[in-house]
């Protein structure tokens, strides 16, 4: 799905990437399954690809697979995550100067989304009087209507990946990955337990294209906004 088109003619991991400046290096993990397709269609300098084995639990589980490499390249510096199957717009100097101080940063959505009107089991969250995050819900509302809901649209920023490797040591880790797929929004329950700062920076451009049915609500809500009006 990372190699779907979209709108402008590139393919959903080609926008993903040109969000970023382009000496940007890049780290693609894939499973083994997947590995070579991935490796194929992807043409950028700069480039680290890390091979894991095949599972079913969850993108954290890759990076807990990829960690040694992940950490050897970082060096525990600073790092965006994101998932391969979304879309955005952001102007990345403001982006920056915004992460400037800050150890986590959930890049959000809030308002209309095409499969969100019948779908919304996504990632949500909610903030306190100091904008800061004070709650996160796993594909799983936190108010009625979605709309009122911040999103996280599945792109983040982390100052250290001390605060994964911290992650991977826990009881939390150990008891989720025994029952089920292993998400970022697990890592941010974590954060929050150990009290530890998480802000949000909102995006006014953001689509989901994970499933067949949300790259088809895509296509037709194409069709009926830029086509008819």
């Amino acid at each position: 799905k990372p190699f779907l088109k979209t709108s402008d003619g590139n393919s959903i991991i080609d926008n993903i990437i040109n969000n970023f400046p382009k000496k940007t290096h890049l780290i693609i993990i894939g499973n083994r399954k997947k590995f070579n397709t991935i490796k194929k269609g992807i043409k950028k300098k700069n480039t680290t690809f890390i091979k894991v084995k095949n599972h079913n639990s969850g993108p954290v589980f890759s990076l807990f697979l990829a960690k040694d490499k992940i950490s050897k390249i970082i060096k525990n510096g600073e790092f965006f995550i994101s998932y391969s199957d979304i879309n955005w717009n952001w102007n990345f100097n403001k982006v920056r100067k915004f992460i400037a101080n800050k150890k986590i940063t959930i890049f959000s959505h809030i308002g209309f989304h095409p499969h969100l009107e019948v779908d919304s089991s996504s990632d949500f969250f909610t903030i306190n009087k100091k904008k800061k995050v004070n709650k996160v819900s796993e594909k799983k509302l936190i108010k009625k209507d979605y709309k009122k809901n911040n999103l996280a649209i599945g792109c983040y920023y982390f100052k250290q990946f001390e605060i994964f490797e911290k992650f991977f040591k826990s009881n939390d880790f150990k008891e989720n990955i025994k029952k089920k797929e292993i998400y970022i929004i697990n890592l941010l329950n974590y954060c929050l337990k150990k009290k530890l700062e998480i802000n949000f920076y909102n995006l006014n451009n953001f689509v989901h294209l994970g499933l067949p049915s949300q790259f088809e609500d895509f296509i037709d809500w194409k069709k009926i906004i830029v086509n008819q009006f």
